[in-house]
Formats: C-alpha cells, sequence, structure tokens
C-alpha cells in the first residue's frame, strides 16, 4: 500500500473536489505545491503515531474526500488550520525519544517491518519523519492544504 501527500491551496482544493472524475485528477494536478511520496515506513511510522490524536492525522487527514466506488483508493484532506496545528505537534517531537529500539521490537511483532533490522527499521523512520516534519513545514508556511492518497500502485498509475 503507498501513501502520497500533497499539498494544495484551499482554492484549488475547493475546485477539485467540485471538479473532479477521478483519482489521477488530484494526483496529476498541475496546481500541487509540494509533493511527498512516502516509502514502505509510512506504515511503521503511522503505528507510533496513532498513539496521539492529532499527531494521527499526520498520514491519516480528518476529511474524506469521496471517490467513486470502484477504486481502491483512499483520499482525505485535512484544512490549512489543521495542517498548521498538525506541524505544531509533529515539530515538537523529539526524534530520540519518539523512535526507540522498543518500537521498532513492538512494530515486529505486529508483523511490520519484519524483515528489517533494527538499524534499518529506526534509519528509515527517521528519514520519513524527517521529511514529514519537512513537508508539514512547508504547507503550514504557505497555508496550505493536505490531501493523503492512499492505494496500490499510486505511482505507477498516476505518474
Amino acid at each position: 500500500m503507498q501513501k502520497l501527500l500533497l499539498a494544495f491551496t484551499a482554492n484549488t482544493l475547493e475546485q477539485l473536489i467540485l471538479n473532479h472524475q477521478s483519482v489521477s485528477d488530484i494526483v496529476e494536478s498541475d496546481q500541487i505545491q509540494y509533493r511527498l511520496q512516502l516509502d514502505d515506513a509510512w506504515p511503521a511510522l503511522n503505528a507510533h503515531l496513532q498513539n496521539n490524536m492529532l499527531l494521527k492525522e499526520v498520514l491519516q487527514p480528518i476529511h474524506p474526500l469521496e471517490m467513486q466506488p470502484s477504486q481502491d483508493v483512499t483520499v482525505s484532506y485535512n484544512t490549512a488550520v489543521r495542517v498548521a496545528q498538525v506541524y505544531e505537534a509533529l515539530n515538537e517531537l523529539e526524534l530520540n525519544d519518539f523512535i526507540k529500539e522498543k518500537h521498532v521490537h513492538a512494530l515486529h511483532k505486529k508483523n511490520i517491518a519484519v524483515d528489517q533490522s533494527v538499524d534499518e527499521v529506526l534509519a528509515s523512520l527517521r528519514m520519513t519523519l524527517n521529511q514529514l516534519q519537512t513537508f508539514y513545514y512547508q504547507a503550514a508556511e504557505h497555508n496550505l492544504v493536505v490531501v493523503a492518497v492512499q492505494g496500490e500502485n499510486l505511482v505507477g498509475s498516476y505518474f
């Protein structure tokens, strides 16, 4: 399962909501301000973020965007105000305190990242968290909304 985060102006998102025909209209829009394609580490990071109501919105925005029922893709978004709040919470995280070896062992128990060593998982989580902090900084700084697209073969299908 792939995860793609896109940042738009609020007006652009409103137009996309009103006029989109498919997911490709959203992910191929020429109005995207910032884009972050997350690698395979996002499910592990998501497992950690789920313990905090605000932080879980980093990867799971709260407003669903309705898609055609036949598509196996979920699309959701957060408003610019919520993006700023999420950024503040994300920015306050201390990477080394947040990602600890014991968390990696918990991931292995949940069958997440089982084919990677502890060091590989920690490095991947740190890199992904840094990417997310940068992405949300840019979105918050420019008063943008964030759209999350989750599904199979997003990159091959839409890029």
